[in-house]
């Protein structure tokens, strides 16, 4: 009988250190997804998001702010870092996977913005209506979709998944989703996230 109870006891004992060791571990909140389409069809005015407010944001001056992630300028995309901003902005090309594989931001392989990406301006007011002009974007962002060669081009995406450094060094994935709107207006960019706000790598 004696020795029973010594065991329930020891039974007991290493219950409740277990449960007191779980109970100290540390809980990480689960990443916050989202889609969301902005409005990026203007030619010359980009057009700001935040993932930490889950919405496009106003923003006076881009270089300096810090309350912006990525930007939007028709196909192109950039984030707050590099050429940029000041922000902590990188991204990284997880490939052509599924959306729901990408579940930890890797450590290493992220690229900055840099002022290297070519933005044609169309004004049909004007003879020739194309201007060329060179901005500040993310390389790797722009291997979300291109343009075919039919007449006229359509932007066929890729389907790429990348994991997004925000401007405080937080972590998020993306998969951009679309160019066009309901009505096949370019311009309108669609994407869905999973931002994780605890600045853990879990995504």
């Amino acid at each position: 009988m004696k020795k029973f109870s010594f065991y329930f006891l020891l039974f007991l004992f290493t219950t409740s250190v277990l449960i007191s060791c779980k109970k100290d571990e540390p809980e990480l909140n689960p990443a916050e997804g989202k889609t969301v389409t902005v409005d990026a069809s203007d030619y010359e005015e980009w057009v700001y998001f935040s993932f930490s407010s889950g919405d496009v944001v106003s923003v006076t001056n881009p270089e300096t702010e810090t309350n912006w992630d990525l930007g939007f300028l028709r196909n192109h995309i950039k984030t707050n870092g590099g050429t940029s901003g000041t922000g902590s902005g990188e991204v990284y090309d997880a490939g052509e996977v599924s959306f729901e594989s990408v579940t930890e931001a890797p450590a290493t392989g992220y690229v900055a913005d840099s002022e290297t990406i070519e933005h044609t301006i169309l004004d049909f007011n004007q003879t020739p209506p194309a201007t060329i002009v060179d901005i500040s974007a993310n390389s790797v962002l722009e291997t979300w979709g291109e343009f075919n060669d039919e007449m006229p081009p359509s932007f066929i995406v890729s389907d790429k998944i990348f994991v997004v450094k925000s401007a405080d060094g937080k972590y998020a994935k993306i998969h951009v989703e679309s160019y066009y709107n309901a009505d096949h207006t370019s311009g309108h960019i669609t994407f869905e996230y999973k931002y994780q706000p605890d600045g853990s790598v879990s995504l």
